[in-house]
């Protein structure tokens, strides 16, 4: 859900719309649609940065079950 938002956001600022035009037609956050045009204007892509799990993590077996 949240990555199809994303997408959408995404689509729209590429047709040449802004974020207070995207606002107005999704009615999506304000917040949701600045970071979105935002990743999208600096890197070109719409997915967040993967991230990796915590290497200090210490799994035993009572917190794997």
């Amino acid at each position: 859900m949240e990555q199809r938002r994303r997408d959408t956001i995404c689509e729209i600022v590429h047709t040449g719309h802004g974020a207070s035009d995207i606002i107005k037609l999704t009615s999506y956050t304000k917040s949701a649609v600045y970071d979105a045009v935002k990743l999208f204007r600096d890197s070109g892509e719409s997915k967040r940065k993967d991230h990796s799990p915590r290497s200090d993590k210490v799994c035993t077996p009572r917190s794997q079950a």
